[in-house]
């Protein structure tokens, strides 16, 4: 009886062992994988572009348009500058995709929805109607308070972990705007622009790239699991009389 009771606590405690480095490289993997900045294109900011709308007039990120946008892409880089091409003259939205003039700026999955092609109007010289940009995305924020900063013409709102950093909604010559919020590790972000009255047309932001480092508390949580597996299977062997 001694000998039965032995092998099956051998054998239940291999398992055991078994499990518990199945559950650590699991963990392991996890970490590597939350880790690894070759994953996902973090730095990656989505827009979607509403063409002669009202809206660009008042660029805040409430008066959004609600249809479909005539534009969609993701961009590495927010450092559009069309510069003054002459006088009061309108801009198309393909002069403006082609002035993101970020360092190493890509623009990925460009989409023209609504008949929209590369030449159509982005600006109407003189008029309150023009293009209205939405950009989102993350950053990260590696000190509270964190400074942001951005340089547009004309209007722009900037809302960072759900708080508004500043707003200068309305048409404006090249201005620079800064404010403050608070907040760790990645946080969203939402810029509003609109283009009114010709060129220039400049919207220029360079939010932190997010973080793909995991943060203690995921692999704590991780950790734990794994411990309570083990514990279970502790709990299952004593209740089995081994």
């Amino acid at each position: 009886m001694r000998r039965a009771i032995g092998m099956k606590t051998t054998s239940m405690t291999g398992a055991l062992r078994k499990t518990a480095r199945c559950l650590a490289g699991i963990v392991a993997v996890a970490a590597i994988g939350l880790s690894s900045p070759g994953l996902a294109k973090a730095d990656l900011f989505s827009v979607s572009v509403w063409l002669n709308t009202p809206a660009a007039g008042n660029a805040t990120v409430g008066n959004a348009p609600s249809g479909q946008a005539d534009v969609t892409f993701t961009t590495n880089a927010i450092n559009f500058n069309l510069g003054v091409g002459g006088p009061q003259i309108g801009a198309t939205v393909g002069q403006w995709l082609n002035s993101n003039t970020g360092t190493g700026s890509t623009i990925d999955n460009l989409a023209f929805h609504n008949g929209t092609t590369a030449t159509s109007t982005f600006t109407t010289p003189g008029t309150n109607v023009g293009g209205y940009a939405l950009f989102t995305g993350s950053t990260f924020m590696s000190t509270s308070p964190t400074t942001y900063t951005v340089t547009h013409d004309d209007g722009a709102q900037l809302i960072v972990n759900g708080q508004t950093v500043f707003t200068a909604a309305g048409p404006t010559s090249r201005d620079v705007s800064t404010g403050n919020a608070t907040g760790a590790g990645n946080v969203a972000f939402t810029l509003a622009y609109g283009e009114v009255n010709g060129t220039p047309a400049i919207i220029d932001f360079a939010p932190a790239a997010p973080s793909a480092t995991p943060e203690p508390s995921t692999l704590a949580i991780a950790g734990l699991g794994a411990l309570g597996m083990i514990g279970y299977g502790l709990r299952r062997r004593k209740a089995s009389g081994a």
